[in-house]
């Protein structure tokens, strides 16, 4: 495992450079309170092997991110299994988990917008939130509206590496 310090925020990742599709690549957070937690939580992350990369700032306060690409899922029953053994996604009594965003990450065409955060899928596409019990067929499970989007997500990406490759 190696980590690194880079403008305030200190990442996590596996000893290979980690691979992920170019536009793909989304993320899985949770806010925490200590550092000192997420320190252990990212470690444990790496070191059990959940994901490839997971960064957090350096403050007490703040959001933990792992990544992971939007269509490898088993990876993501990875992380959300680890989220909800080590209690990360809040839980209200009456409703279950908060049914929390995944991230796609999507470059943004002007430089002063940086990244854009599009949340294309939910925790409640992979689990039944009330129960912590993951759906069996996760691809039939997820709504057609996000399937949707993800497949726009998908022609974006093709377009867009056209037009790279034409220039």
């Amino acid at each position: 495992m190696r980590t690194e310090v880079i403008f305030d925020t200190v990442y996590y990742c596996i000893d290979e450079r980690p691979v992920f599709d170019s536009g793909k690549t989304g993320a899985w957070m949770y806010t925490y309170t200590s550092v000192g937690k997420a320190d252990k939580v990212c470690r444990a992350a790496i070191e059990n092997g959940i994901v490839q990369q997971c960064m957090h700032p350096d403050c007490p306060v703040g959001t933990a991110v792992f990544l992971v690409d939007y269509d490898d899922y088993d990876t993501h029953r990875r992380i959300l299994q680890f989220f909800i053994d080590n209690k990360l996604i809040p839980t209200d009594k009456a409703e279950g988990y908060l049914d929390i965003p995944f991230y796609i990450i999507v470059p943004s065409e002007s430089i002063e917008s940086g990244m854009n955060f599009t949340a294309f899928l939910r925790l409640s596409d992979f689990v039944d939130i009330r129960t912590g019990e993951f759906h069996k067929n996760i691809e039939s499970h997820l709504p057609l509206h996000r399937r949707l989007a993800v497949q726009v997500q998908e022609n974006w990406i093709a377009t867009h590496n056209k037009i790279i490759l034409h220039l």
